[in-house]
């Protein structure tokens, strides 16, 4: 059939050879773009049969990502030949897919099927929703709404909805999820209308949704007989839905985005208008139904009691145990009581991370938010040009702010005071995972100044907000006695200047709530018995340790402690690791001491030291393949730079690249892979619906361990469908890509994650039934919060580890096992302690930590003197500390306009969004060395170069002391903030984009 339709189009004379009209860029080009579904698998397919390049088809993906289905699809039809032979190969690829819509979208086409949504009654509930849209955009909770249409909803699709609820919030996806029904080919509305009557939204909306869709008296509206998807077990969801939401909610400026995937028509009819006016008694309805309340356990009231009282408080619960419904009670309470005087509320959210932030924003808006009563999330990309948090804080209506510490700390020391954010400008402050309040992080520098604040309205009428914090586990700060451990919670809880500790207690009430998993091993195993692999790579790194010995040999010193390293501990320990670190740093400091060739051949040999020692860990803890792959890749980046140590290096990997690959047979399995197999096919084959964490210690790691659970033959069967998440500062994952996955893990479509600490805290995940430490033992906190991952019946939670490492695992462990009870036990005796003897605790810890009056303003890391920065590869004298300004709060760009005679820039072929005017379009490098400097952006017309401190050297121009610093933050020297920058870089100089 597929074939008759390109020698006749639907019935009509075969065209002309020379003339052949495209059916898929012409004829079907608007049904196309209507109905197409861009699930992966249909890409991977038209990759496989050469109808796109694999490239094209990652490309697509990041359109997708970033500019919506719409312009995704159009980049599709623009990368498809116009041959028939392409259009044959897209066709197929359209009936062979997953999606059932896609197969009847090629079915109608190619075979003449009609699609089964073209009938009267979709489109007059369609016209329904139309005509009610602000009344079901304002109903509709699409978290809620997206389980129980899984069977009428692409796979893609639904992963849109759940990055627009973290993008823009609920309402905006709900709109999108609206506009992605009505395009849909499946029959939707009965489902649609089981699921609106089954979640008890609106009961006028549903009645108009049976009307519509009933064609006649004898014809009325029948639930589905095909049963629906359960709402997936054991996800939290985290309150009961509104029954009665208005049919004229409103939706708030800031739930509209500039870039909409739903068309003109629908979008049309959303009205932004001012929320409703305060009642008689001057209080506004919140949106969400006092249910809400019903839904709280006792043991989640307990644990707000001090806050309601207006006490500091910290609030320590197990993962999994609602916390954030009592920061949702304790905020709900604190604004209906300023209501009732008259006064506004604002509440100050903080979080650790941006991922975290988006999570707990729409939680809050899902358990007591309004349209009076919005919630806005602010974090580092999200921040538009001219505005600032304090802006956002004041909005109309806005109440509550999320956002991540940083933001927060950021706008207390903002030097313009239009956009300072003061203490007063609060009145509540929420601190989750708050037992980060201490040393140099910034929810302890946001506290300092709390504090500072605090001492200097003391005595006064002005007052500071109310402080309550929230953490699974305050640990024991490593303590080895009693008497330390406590004094360990009690700096915490100084720092946060708490005035009571509230424990959960572990009551049945709890305990019927909460499952907590078999903390089992650890499981110490012996590393595999031949290993040819290790010997070649150890061959390696002999000779550039002999190289590096030659240079330092030349200066009459020997190299700093090769020998003592080499002979105490193998080359993949830690210690080596560390050795490997610190004689870089003692280089860069020291590189005065250095003629010019060998400085920039000792740093040369160590950053391919490094290399080679990652891959030696990657063999040893994973397969050798996993780190041959690991050198090609640094290889590729390290072939970029430029001078003659450099090619040697180059041409050393190309010699043993061969026999590398021939020692791959001629090594064992993994003892430790092998052991997590079995576990992993046990597990699934008595459940196969079971999920699983593999949490290991770095990227590269989750890079091998991914590709070996995608090519372990073992499980081919299990339809695990594994995938890794890792931080922000990941260069090959997005957020919204990594934000995707955790939401496919919650519906099981993913069955496995692996993934660094990223996700130890905060993050909400579906109950797992398996959690495997890789060579990863955590912090004595995060070990509580690892195991709290593995909520579901029955879980367990395992260490799984290698002697051979350098580090004992199996004392760590065990000292970790042993401080989890401890901690409870002692936090148990500190909360019996009489409030008043708290309170003189933490008061005494404050009196002696902090002489804040005299500090106040202070920074004593920064000073006057110029400061120079350097090429940290070569001699090359970059700019002075003054030619540095901040843009845009984290921007760091050079003003010195001989700068750009000093680098150079390579293009990337697809330039990557940042933000909406924000685009990152190339690499900075040194033009001498071409070593890495930062990047090439450009804000909307702007093209500036961002430095980053880690690639440069910076040297006191009066004591020519010199220093390594791996953030801004650390830098000896005051950066000015601007507003504006002059472009000094002419976009069309082709001189700044030759690389010699």
């Amino acid at each position: 059939m597929a074939e008759d339709a390109y020698t006749a189009t639907k019935g009509a004379p075969p065209p002309h050879p020379e003339t052949t009209v495209s059916l898929v860029k012409e004829v079907f080009r608007q049904l196309i773009e209507n109905k197409l579904c861009l699930e992966p698998k249909l890409l991977s397919a038209m990759d496989s049969c050469e109808l796109i390049t694999n490239a094209e088809s990652e490309e697509i993906l990041k359109v997708l990502d970033r500019e919506g289905r719409d312009h995704a699809v159009k980049l599709l039809l623009s990368k498809i030949g116009h041959d028939q032979s392409s259009e044959r190969k897209f066709f197929r690829c359209l009936k062979g897919s997953d999606d059932k819509g896609n197969q009847d979208l090629g079915r109608n086409i190619v075979d003449e099927i009609p699609l089964p949504s073209d009938d009267e009654r979709h489109q007059r509930v369609c016209e329904a929703i139309r005509t009610n849209l602000e009344g079901f955009v304002g109903t509709i909770q699409p978290t809620e709404m997206l389980d129980r249409l899984a069977p009428s909803m692409s796979e893609a699709d639904r992963q849109m909805v759940m990055c627009e609820v973290t993008n823009k919030g609920s309402l905006y996806a709900a709109l999108i999820l609206l506009q992605y029904l009505r395009r849909s080919p499946s029959d939707w509305p009965p489902v649609f209308i089981e699921a609106f009557e089954q979640l008890g939204y609106n009961e006028e909306l549903c009645a108009i949704l049976k009307e519509a869709y009933s064609s006649s008296n004898q014809d009325r509206f029948e639930p589905s007989k095909e049963p629906l998807k359960e709402v997936v077990d054991g996800m939290e969801t985290g309150g009961t839905a509104e029954m009665t939401r208005a049919s004229n909610l409103t939706i708030p400026q800031n739930q509209q985005g500039t870039k909409s995937p739903a068309p003109p028509d629908l979008l049309a009819d959303v009205k932004v208008s001012t929320p409703p006016d305060p009642d008689q008694d001057g209080n506004t309805a919140p949106s969400r139904s006092e249910q809400f309340y019903d839904t709280l356990r006792q043991y989640q009231k307990t644990l707000a009691g001090p806050a309601l009282e207006k006490l500091n408080t910290v609030l320590v619960s197990p993962t999994g145990t609602g916390k954030t419904h009592v920061a949702a009670y304790i905020i709900d309470q604190h604004l209906k009581e300023l209501d009732k005087i008259k006064k506004t509320g604002k509440v100050v959210f903080i979080v650790p991370n941006i991922r975290l932030a988006h999570q707990q924003r729409d939680k809050l808006d899902e358990l007591i938010g309004s349209p009076s009563r919005v919630i806005k999330c602010v974090v580092g990309d999200n921040i538009d040009v001219g505005s600032s948090l304090r802006s956002i804080m004041n909005a109309e209506n806005v109440c509550i702010t999320v956002m991540t510490a940083q933001i927060l700390l950021n706008a207390l020391q903002e030097r313009r005071e239009e956009n300072r954010v003061g203490w007063n400008d609060i009145t509540l402050f929420v601190a989750d995972e708050f037992h980060n309040t201490q040393k140099d992080h910034s929810y302890n520098n946001i506290m300092k100044q709390y504090l500072r604040r605090k001492m200097d309205v003391a005595g006064t009428d002005t007052s500071v907000p109310q402080v309550v914090g929230m953490t699974a586990t305050l640990g024991t700060g490593g303590k080895g006695n009693t008497e330390d451990a406590m004094k360990h919670i009690f700096h915490i809880c100084a720092n946060l200047d708490a005035q009571v500790i509230q424990p959960v207690a572990y009551d049945q009430d709890l305990l019927k709530y909460l499952y907590i998993p078999s903390d089992i091993g650890p499981i110490i195993l012996n590393p595999r018995g031949r290993d040819a692999f290790r010997d070649v790579l150890e061959v390696i790194m002999l000779t550039i340790e002999q190289k590096i010995t030659d240079i330092e040999s030349t200066y009459n010193r020997g190299i700093r402690g090769v020998s003592d390293v080499v002979r105490q501990c193998p080359r993949d320990h830690q210690n080596y690791e560390t050795w490997i670190a610190e004689f870089k740093i003692a280089c860069l400091e020291g590189r005065d001491r250095y003629e010019e060739h060998h400085y920039q051949s000792l740093i040369a040999y160590l950053d391919n030291f490094k290399v080679y020692q990652q891959a030696l860990c990657i063999h040893r803890d994973v397969r050798p393949k996993n780190a041959v792959r690991h050198l090609k890749d640094a290889m590729k980046d390290l072939a970029f730079r430029s001078g003659q140590t450099n090619d040697e290096l180059i041409r050393l990997f190309e010699d043993f690249r061969g026999k590398l690959d021939d020692a791959i047979a001629k090594t064992d399995e993994n003892p430790l892979l092998e052991w997590i197999k079995k576990k992993l096919v046990a597990k699934f084959t008595s459940n196969p619906e079971s999920g699983v964490l593999l949490f290991t210690r770095t990227r590269p790691y989750t890079k091998a361990l991914l590709e070996w659970l995608k090519e372990e033959e073992a499980f081919r069967d299990l339809d695990l469908n594994p995938a890794r998440v890792t931080g922000a500062q990941d260069p090959e994952m997005t957020k919204s890509e990594g934000d995707a996955i955790l939401a496919d893990f919650r519906l099981r479509k993913h069955k496995i994650i692996v993934a660094t600490n990223v996700l130890e805290e905060g993050i909400d995940l579906r109950a797992c039934n398996l959690v495997i430490r890789h060579n990863y033992v955590p912090s004595e906190t995060g070990h509580t919060q690892v195991k709290g991952r593995g909520r579901a019946e029955h879980s367990e939670s395992f260490l799984v580890a290698l002697t051979a490492t350098g580090r004992d695992f199996k004392q760590q462990e065990m000292e970790n096992k042993t401080r989890e009870k401890w901690a409870q036990e002692i936090l148990g005796k500190i909360s019996n302690l009489s409030q008043e003897l708290i309170k003189r605790e933490i008061k005494k810890i404050q009196d002696g930590n902090w002489r804040l009056k005299e500090q106040s303003g202070k920074d004593d890391r920064k000073d006057s003197s110029e400061w120079r920065l350097l090429c940290k590869n070569c001699p090359v004298d970059v700019c002075s500390s003054s030619d540095v300004v901040r843009f845009r709060q984290n921007k760091y760009v050079v003003t010195a306009r001989d700068f750009k005679d000093k680098c150079k820039i390579t293009r990337l072929e697809n330039p990557m969004v940042i933000k909406s005017d924000e685009f990152m379009n190339g690499k900075i490098y040194c033009a001498k060395c071409r070593h890495d400097w930062g990047a090439w952006c450009t804000f909307e017309f702007q093209h500036l170069p961002l430095i980053k401190i880690d690639g440069f050297s910076i040297k006191n121009v009066n004591t020519e002391v010199v220093k390594t610093c791996k953030k801004w933050k650390k830098v000896p020297f005051t950066i000015r903030d601007v507003q504006d920058i002059e472009m000094v870089y002419d976009i069309n100089d082709a001189s700044l984009f030759s690389v010699d």
